[in-house]
């Protein structure tokens, strides 16, 4: 607090950075055309200000930086892909076939994503899916760098 009784910030230096992050295909059973989730995320002074599309998959438009208690990244897969994993395998096992194999684990390859869980002082994650895992990192480092989290 300063001499006047102000509450000042410390300087971000994330302030105006923005991170985009795109799943893979089926992360998103709502519609049969663009199965993907497209986020948006931009750094404030105060907070973080999320936007998706399909808009349904944001729960929390805007988290402030001082409630976020840390930040957790897994593999999710998508269930289109092992949808489409399991019956490329099945073909494979009754045909014999080896290129069905590789389809499936191309499948499998292609439906894997970074789920990145921001989770809350008042107990609530924010869920969000990146499908490239270097962008998932550098958001995470970012935010631990600002943030003295884990």
């Amino acid at each position: 607090m300063d001499e006047q009784g102000q509450f000042y910030h410390i300087q971000n230096p994330l302030v105006g950075k923005t991170y985009h992050f795109v799943s893979a295909y089926g992360m998103t059973r709502r519609a049969f055309y663009d199965l993907r989730i497209y986020s948006m995320i931009e750094v404030t002074p105060d907070r973080i200000l999320i936007s998706a599309k399909p808009k349904k998959e944001v729960k929390v438009p805007a988290i402030f930086l001082e409630d976020i208690t840390g930040i957790d990244i897994s593999v999710k897969i998508s269930f289109y892909s092992i949808l489409c994993t399991g019956m490329m395998f099945l073909s494979f096992i009754l045909t014999a076939n080896w290129w069905y194999f590789i389809l499936a684990a191309l499948f499998l390859w292609c439906g894997i994503n970074r789920k990145i869980t921001i989770m809350q002082r008042n107990g609530i994650d924010v869920i969000l899916y990146s499908r490239q895992k270097e962008a998932a990192m550098a958001f995470k480092e970012d935010m631990r760098m600002i943030l003295n989290i884990r």
